[in-house]
């Protein structure tokens, strides 16, 4: 808990661990700004673990400060180049700043390792539908997912691209029905 780690910390101030404690605690309780200056303050005293750089980064995202979340993970990935978490969550990061290569190439790499989950396919499958590449979207999905989902993401991929991208969403996509009876 909180308290537990702001006595730990008190105990043993130079000690990294409890602030990489009320790092994590402030992030699970959606205060990434608080959760930023913890973990900047366990980096100063030598927490240097994959998973700490992710957390930096995962708060920057949820403050949409996505370059700077970008470039935690990336300083992650320096000192542990094959960390999954670290590796995913740049991949969503990126697709947000509309760097939607990069990020493609990075979730490709890891669909293909050993072990991809349909968690891991369905990022990949993210990023291409923002790509407005729907059909590769749905052939990764395929393996997972049934064609009423299939269709449902193809419409969310649409409106998450025009939310991101700015651009119109395509006339194909309307559903709108129009009553011409008047």
């Amino acid at each position: 808990s909180e308290h537990d780690y702001q006595a730990g910390r008190k105990l043993a101030p130079g000690d990294s661990v409890p602030l990489v404690g009320l790092g994590r605690v402030h992030l699970i309780a959606h205060q990434p700004g608080q959760a930023v200056s913890y973990l900047d303050e366990a980096i100063k005293k030598g927490s240097d673990a994959p998973f700490v750089w992710n957390d930096k980064g995962v708060a920057y995202d949820q403050l949409r400060r996505h370059k700077e979340a970008q470039q935690a993970y990336r300083q992650g990935l320096a000192k542990a180049p094959t960390d999954r978490a670290l590796r995913t969550n740049l991949a969503l990061s990126l697709a947000m700043t509309h760097q939607f290569g990069e990020a493609e190439t990075l979730l490709r790499a890891l669909v293909a390792e050993p072990g991809a989950t349909a968690r891991t396919r369905e990022n990949l499958a993210l990023v291409l539908g923002l790509e407005g590449n729907s059909d590769d979207a749905r052939r990764v999905s395929r393996a997972d997912l049934d064609g009423a989902a299939l269709d449902n993401n193809e419409r969310f991929y649409q409106y998450a691209r025009s939310a991101i991208t700015g651009e119109p969403l395509a006339s194909s996509t309307a559903s709108v029905e129009t009553d011409d009876t008047t």
